[in-house]
């Protein structure tokens, strides 16, 4: 092969690597423009307008403040302005204070779009109650409540529990007030809707915008009229026909101070004041002092109750309590150990120990120690723990391992927990009060 040849094949192989060399090198500079674009799109800042959309002046409407400074709290391109009533229609919105977002929503936080709600390409919040209704023209979701009561009854049942709930429950906005109920405007509004007991609770009409008339249609206690709801009372309450104090109950405790695996009678007073009852009077007395109530009211076992009193002012009281014992004498007894699992009693005339038999063991804690501080069981035992809290700071007693905790009782008081033993092995109890534990207040439960 000549030399011209030779040189025309150079020149050829040259063409191909430049060609090549051209396409690679032009491929790879618009993957780096690729890139860069998307690098450069993932750090631009996302396009978003928030508008409010708020009457002049509505001191008591809902307060989307915390979500207007969520949102100009990103760091985004946001433009923000601020709208009057005449233009809520252009948003398409009938609840004010509104908020709408547009713009590149999308981009927004997942937290934050799921308190607006989409319409096409926008994000809309409509103010729950108390809101501006732009079709009545005024706020909605003020609730009036007004108290009727006879400010003589100390014992009578307080409404503040529930127009705490209605609160904090149902969100809902309520302006109270109290009236006497024989003062000019008391003795009217018991006339007008026929109210035979104080205190009474009534809430407007207004309440209905919280669903309330829902709530209201399946309770008997709430009396519905046409511009109000009649909340009735639970005992205590005066009766306005007679001008007596209904549901007071006077109670008697009975129990054997030398049982100490028996039911004790705290069981009692808290299961009663879960039940709603009122006691206005309550006496405690161990079975070698109460000789005179167990002969009136034919006594065989301790612990019981003895609820004596107007028990019939609550309603259902005296038919529920067939489960739990008997009516004897105007009053009603506890007598039904069976309808309490591993319930230990005393028969009265024997002193014998009825019932599952279980195990006590009494647990002191202070600060910050437990007595006593070891604790051996046997597996398969029923066991009985009272802890009582003879420090000055609130304690509990814990068990992981076996699902015991108690609740966390102040000095002085007493809780129970009853178990069956079922593994084995050593393991801790302690305070679960923050730092107590750490402080040493643990021991060691072991079971063989």
């Amino acid at each position: 092969m000549n030399n011209f040849s030779l040189f025309s094949v150079g020149v050829a192989i040259l063409l191909i690597i430049t060609i090549f060399n051209f396409f690679t090198i032009n491929e790879l500079f618009s993957e780096v423009e690729k890139k860069k674009a998307e690098i450069e799109e993932a750090n631009r800042l996302p396009v978003i307008s928030l508008v409010l959309i708020s009457p002049s002046e509505c001191d008591s409407c809902f307060d989307v403040s915390p979500i207007v400074d969520a949102v100009r709290g990103l760091n985004y391109n946001l433009t923000y302005k601020e709208e009057g009533v005449d233009k809520a229609s252009s948003y398409s919105v009938s609840r004010l204070p509104a908020l709408v977002l547009s713009g590149e929503i999308d981009r927004l936080p997942s937290n934050l779009v799921n308190v607006f709600e989409r319409r096409g390409d926008r994000l809309v919040f409509e103010s729950p109650p108390p809101y501006y209704d732009l079709s009545e023209g005024r706020v909605v979701g003020k609730v009036s409540a007004v108290i009727i009561e006879d400010s003589q009854c100390q014992e009578c049942f307080s409404f503040a529990g529930i127009l705490s709930q209605l609160r904090r429950s149902m969100g809902m906005y309520i302006e109270e007030r109290k009236v006497e109920s024989t003062s000019e405007e008391g003795r009217r509004l018991i006339e007008k809707y026929s109210l035979t007991k104080v205190p009474i609770l009534l809430l407007d009409k207004e309440a209905d915008f919280y669903g309330f008339d829902q709530f209201a249609s399946t309770r008997q206690q709430i009396l519905t009229f046409e511009d109000n709801y009649a909340l009735l009372p639970f005992p205590p309450y005066v009766d306005l026909d007679t001008g007596e104090t209904r549901g007071l109950l006077d109670v008697i405790y009975l129990s054997d101070k030398n049982c100490k695996a028996c039911l004790p009678v705290s069981f009692f007073s808290s299961g009663l004041r879960r039940m709603g009852l009122y006691m206005a009077n309550e006496t405690y007395l161990d079975v070698e002092d109460a000789g005179e109530v167990l002969s009136a009211y034919n006594i065989s076992f301790v612990p019981t109750v003895i609820i004596r009193g107007d028990y019939e002012a609550y309603t259902g009281l005296r038919d529920a309590w067939s489960a739990w014992g008997v009516e004897r004498n105007n009053a009603l007894i506890f007598t039904n150990y069976d309808a309490i699992e591993g319930a230990v009693y005393v028969d009265v005339k024997s002193g014998a120990q009825l019932g599952e038999e279980v195990r006590v063991i009494e647990v002191n804690g202070s600060e910050f120690e437990f007595s006593p501080s070891t604790i051996t069981l046997q597996k398969g035992e029923r066991v009985r723990i009272i802890f009582r809290n003879v420090g000055s700071v609130p304690h509990n007693f814990v068990v992981d391992e076996l699902g015991i905790r108690t609740p966390t009782i102040a000095p002085g008081r007493t809780a129970q927990v009853d178990f069956e033993v079922t593994k084995s092995g050593t393991f801790s109890f302690y305070c679960s009060v923050a730092g107590h534990r750490e402080f040493g207040m643990e021991g060691n439960l072991t079971i063989s």
